[in-house]
C-alpha cells in the first residue's frame, strides 16, 4: 500500500523510519516505475553497524536531496569511519535516481542502501505495530483503519483522534500524570475524578495516547458496560479500556441494571492482567453518591481508589504553560494577546484563584469573548474568572439534590468555612426555614448529605485551635463560593440562610456584599428581630455594632455587660470597640471604658482613637480623660521597642546611629500626638530601647532575605514566565 508520508514532519518521519529498519537485517529496495526500466527489486542487507539516515525531502525534491548529500552529507561521512549507510527518504525514487545517490555516497562508503516511498511503504505493510504508532499516516485512510481497528471502535478512535491532535497543542504534563500512570502500573486502573473543568477527561485522553504510542491498542467504553464489550483471553495483547464519565451524567444512572456489578468485576480481572489497563473518568459528587448507592462500589471502595485532580495544587509555572498553550493556539486577536503580554496581564490569570483549565480554554476562545459583548478583552478574561458560571452550573443544577445544595449555601453563606457541628445545626434548622421535605425513598440526614458532597463541591479538614482538633467543611474550591454566592444574595434566602447559622461570619458576608441590597440596614434590622429576645449572640451583638444607636438595643447591652463581664470575649472585643467609638455622642460609656477598657482595647491606637473623640463628648469626665492617657502611656511602655520598630524605618537601619536618629524622630510624633506625654515618660520610653538588640534582629533579617532559597526561586520562576510569555509577541 502507498502511504502519502507528507502528514508527517521531519522527526516523525525520522522516527518511523528508526522503527522499522531497527528489527530489519534485510530489505528489499522498490522503485517507482519510469523510464529507465530497471529490476523490479533489490535485496540488501543491513548490518547492526549501519548508520541510518532518514530525509524527508518530498516538498524539496529529487534535486534538493541530491545537493543536500554532495555538499553537506559527504564531508561529514567522510570524516567517519562508516561500513554501511542506509537512506531513507520519503521521495518516490525511480532506479535511476537511487542510483544517482548510491553512486555519490559510494565515495566514501562501500555499502550503501537507498529506500524510497515505494520501500519504505512495503517495509510498514510488514510491520503492522510501527504502522499503528505513527497515527498520522492512517488515521484519514478507511482502509487502514479497518485493518487495525475493530469495527466498533473506529468511530471513538476517529473522535479521539481529533483531539489529540489539539490536545498536543495545549496539553501541559503536570504532576497528575504520574500519579495515575504510576497507579496503572501498579493495579492497572486508574479512576479520575475532580471537580467540573479540571481537566479529568484530557488528563485521560492525553494517558491513553502514551499508552497507544507503546504499542497498546485503545479500546473504548460508551454509556453501556456489558460483557460482549471486552475480551480478555489474550493475556498477550496490550490493551487500554477506556471509559470516560463511567457513572453517567447523573449519580442515579450509575448504579442502574446492575451495570456497577459488571464493572467491579472487570475492574478485579484487569488488576491480574499484566497487559491491561483501565481508565475511568468521573465527577467526584457522583463517585461519592454511586459509593452510597451501590454495595458493589462500597466493597470494592471507589471513592477511596479515586484519584483527585486539584488544580489548586499546580505551580505558578504549569499554570503559565497552560495559559501560553492556549494563548498560542487560540483564535484571539493576536494585538488582544499582545495586549496581555505587554501589560504582564498573564500573572493576575495565573495567581487567580479560580484558575481552570476549561475557564483557560474558555477565555482563548475569540467567539466566547465576542459573545461577551464586552468591549475590552482583558475585561472579559476577569469577569469570567471573578464569575466561573462555565464551570459549576451544571454540576450545581443538575447533580445535587436540593438538599445538597441546601448544605453547600449555608457553607458560602457562612464565608466559605463553617465547623461540622455548627453546620449540622444549622442544617438542621435551615429544613425546617426552608420547607425543604424529605424525598421519598431517599436520605436527607446530615451525614449522608455531607458525604454526597465531600470531596466534590465540598471538602472537610481538621484544624487545631487551642489544644483541640475540630473538623471544618469548607467549599472544595474558592469558585465553588464565586458561583454559589450570587445565587444567595437575595433577600428572602439570604435572611433565612443566615437565620439558620446564626453566625458573625454569615453577617460578614452580608456586609461584603452590601451593593447587592437596596437596604441594607433594614435586611441587618430583620436579622436582628430574628435573634434570640434574651441571649446577648455573637451574632446579635455584631448586628447592633452594624446598626448603631438607632437600634435601641446599645444601652441594654453595656448594661449586661456591667453586670456578667464573661460576655465580653476575644471574638466580640472589636464589636465593643466600635460600638463605643462609634456613639460615644450618644451614650455615656464613661464607666464602660474604665471598668473593661483593657479587654476591647488591643494596643496604644485604640486607646487613643478613644480619647481623641471621648474628651470632646458630652458626657467625657476627667478622670475617665486622665485613664486612657495612663492607658496609652502603659501600651506604650510594655512593649515600645517593638512599636519603635514595627511603626517606623527603624527596621532597616543597619547602623546604631540610624536607629538612633529614627528613635528620635518617633518619639517627637509621640509628642506632638499625645502632648500629655511627660518628658521623664519619654526618658522611660527611650531607655526601654535596645540598640543592640534591634540592629542584631535587622541584619538577621537582611541577610536572611538576601540568602532566601525559595525567594531566589521565586523570582527565578517569575524571571522564566515572563521569557516564556515573551515568545507570544
Amino acid at each position: 500500500m502507498n502511504y502519502d508520508f507528507s502528514v508527517l514532519n521531519g522527526v516523525e518521519f525520522q522516527q518511523m523510519v528508526n522503527k522499522l529498519l531497527a528489527k530489519e537485517a534485510r530489505v528489499v529496495e522498490q522503485y517507482a516505475e519510469g523510464r529507465d526500466n530497471g529490476d523490479d527489486g533489490l535485496v540488501r542487507d543491513i548490518p547492526n553497524d549501519a548508520h541510518i539516515q532518514a530525509k524527508h525531502y518530498l516538498k524539496s525534491g529529487f534535486n534538493s536531496l541530491k545537493n543536500k548529500i554532495e555538499k553537506e552529507e559527504l564531508p561529514k561521512i567522510q570524516k567517519r569511519n562508516i561500513s554501511c549507510y542506509v537512506l531513507a527518504t520519503s521521495l518516490n525514487l525511480s532506479q535511476g535516481q537511487a542510483e544517482i545517490l548510491r553512486k555519490l555516497i559510494n565515495t566514501a562508503v562501500q555499502d550503501v542502501v537507498v529506500l524510497g516511498s515505494v520501500s519504505i511503504s512495503a517495509l510498514l505493510d510488514n510491520d503492522p505495530a510501527t504502522l499503528k504508532s505513527t497515527v498520522k499516516l492512517w488515521a484519514t485512510n478507511v482502509e487502514i483503519v479497518r485493518a487495525v481497528l475493530k469495527p466498533a471502535n473506529m468511530n471513538c478512535f476517529y473522535e479521539l483522534l481529533s483531539r489529540w491532535e489539539d490536545l498536543n497543542k495545549v496539553f501541559v504534563e503536570t504532576p497528575d500524570v504520574k500519579h495515575v500512570v504510576d497507579s496503572l502500573e501498579k493495579n492497572h486502573v486508574a479512576v479520575i475524578a475532580g471537580e467540573p473543568g479540571v481537566g479529568k477527561t484530557t488528563l485521560a485522553e492525553y494517558i491513553c495516547l502514551l499508552y497507544y504510542k507503546e504499542g497498546f491498542d485503545i479500546h473504548f467504553f460508551e454509556d453501556e458496560f456489558s460483557h460482549d464489550d471486552y475480551n480478555l483471553n489474550d493475556t498477550e495483547k496490550k490493551i487500554v479500556f477506556y471509559f470516560d464519565d463511567f457513572l453517567g451524567r447523573t449519580y442515579y444512572n450509575c448504579f442502574s441494571g446492575k451495570k456497577d456489578s459488571s464493572i467491579v468485576n472487570f475492574l478485579k480481572r484487569i488488576s491480574k492482567e499484566k497487559n491491561k489497563r483501565f481508565i475511568l473518568t468521573s465527577r467526584t459528587n457522583i463517585i461519592q453518591k454511586a459509593s452510597v448507592h451501590s454495595q458493589s462500589y462500597r466493597e470494592y471502595r471507589l471513592a477511596k481508589r479515586a484519584y483527585i485532580i486539584n488544580v489548586g495544587e499546580y505551580s505558578d509555572s504549569v499554570k503559565a504553560k497552560i495559559l501560553y498553550n492556549h494563548l498560542q493556539n487560540s483564535n484571539v486577536d493576536a494585538c488582544e494577546i499582545e495586549n496581555i503580554v505587554k501589560n504582564k496581564a498573564y500573572k493576575t490569570i495565573i495567581e487567580h484563584r479560580n484558575f481552570n483549565p476549561r475557564l483557560i480554554h474558555f477565555i482563548t476562545k475569540q467567539e466566547n469573548f465576542e459573545d461577551s459583548q464586552q468591549e475590552n478583552y482583558l475585561e472579559f478574561i476577569n469577569k469570567t474568572l471573578d464569575n466561573p458560571k462555565e464551570i459549576w452550573e451544571n454540576c450545581f443544577t443538575m447533580h445535587l439534590d436540593s438538599s445538597q445544595r441546601l448544605l453547600v449555601q449555608l457553607v458560602v453563606a457562612n464565608g466559605g468555612k463553617i465547623q461540622e457541628s455548627t453546620l449540622k445545626d444549622a442544617y438542621s434548622r435551615a429544613l425546617v426555614i426552608m420547607d425543604i421535605k424529605k424525598p421519598e425513598q431517599e436520605r436527607n440526614d446530615f451525614e449522608y448529605v455531607l458525604g454526597g458532597c465531600l470531596r466534590s463541591i465540598l471538602r472537610k479538614d481538621f484544624e487545631v485551635s487551642r489544644g483541640s482538633k475540630e473538623t471544618i467543611v469548607s467549599s472544595f474550591n474558592p469558585s465553588v463560593s464565586d458561583y454559589v454566592l450570587p445565587t444567595i444574595l437575595e433577600k428572602d434566602i439570604i435572611i433565612k440562610l443566615c437565620g439558620a447559622l446564626g453566625s458573625v461570619e454569615s453577617i460578614n458576608v452580608i456586609e461584603s456584599n452590601k451593593e447587592s441590597f437596596s437596604n441594607v440596614q433594614l435586611l441587618y434590622r430583620e436579622l436582628l428581630d430574628g435573634c434570640p429576645k434574651n441571649k446577648w449572640t455573637g451574632a446579635k451583638i455584631h448586628l447592633i455594632r452594624l446598626l448603631g444607636f438607632e437600634c435601641g438595643l446599645v444601652p441594654n447591652l453595656i448594661e449586661s455587660i456591667q453586670e456578667s463581664d464573661d460576655m465580653l470575649i476575644e471574638n466580640n472585643k472589636f464589636d465593643f470597640f466600635c460600638i463605643v467609638l462609634d456613639n460615644l455622642c450618644k451614650y455615656d460609656f464613661s464607666d464602660f471604658i474604665t471598668c473593661f477598657g483593657y479587654c476591647f482595647c488591643d494596643d496604644y491606637h485604640d486607646f487613643a482613637s478613644i480619647w481623641e473623640d471621648y474628651k470632646s463628648c458630652p458626657f467625657a469626665r476627667d478622670f475617665v480623660v486622665e485613664f486612657l492617657q495612663d492607658c496609652i502611656y502603659e501600651s506604650l511602655e510594655d512593649d515600645f521597642e517593638n512599636i519603635l520598630v514595627n511603626e517606623s524605618d527603624a527596621f532597616i537601619c543597619i547602623s546604631i546611629e540610624d536607629i538612633k536618629e529614627e528613635l528620635e524622630n518617633f518619639l517627637e510624633e509621640l509628642r506632638d500626638n499625645y502632648p500629655f506625654l511627660k518628658e521623664s515618660e519619654i526618658n522611660i520610653l527611650r531607655r526601654n530601647v535596645n540598640f543592640k538588640h534591634v540592629l542584631k534582629g535587622n541584619l538577621e533579617f537582611i541577610k536572611a532575605a538576601k540568602i532566601s532559597g525559595s525567594e531566589q526561586n521565586n523570582e527565578k520562576e517569575r524571571k522564566n514566565i515572563d521569557a516564556l510569555f515573551d515568545g507570544l509577541m
